[in-house]
């Protein structure tokens, strides 16, 4: 989702320490998740629509997919996963 899509949606994604305002940006988290994050993995959630014609992957991001699914994965594409997860 761009910022433009936040703003059209009147959704900033920012608190202080102010409960109302911690409030306010988790039922704004809850209304992306629901609203276009859930329904994305809904839509993308089978290989074939992965790897299909208008799929969100780039050629390159499909063909280090098909790799992984084979046991093949990129540890540097691997790593980034994680970090951009907050795992590592």
């Amino acid at each position: 989702m761009s910022s433009e899509d936040l703003r059209h949606r009147n959704l900033t994604l920012h608190f202080n320490r102010l409960e109302p305002s911690v409030e306010k940006c988790a039922g704004e988290l809850y209304t992306v998740f629901s609203d276009i994050g859930e329904p994305w993995f809904r839509e993308y959630r089978t290989s074939e629509r992965l790897f299909g014609a208008d799929s969100a992957l780039t050629e390159d991001e499909k063909i280090a997919l098909k790799k992984a699914k084979l046991g093949n994965s990129n540890p540097a594409l691997v790593l980034k996963s994680l970090s951009m997860l907050g795992i590592k």
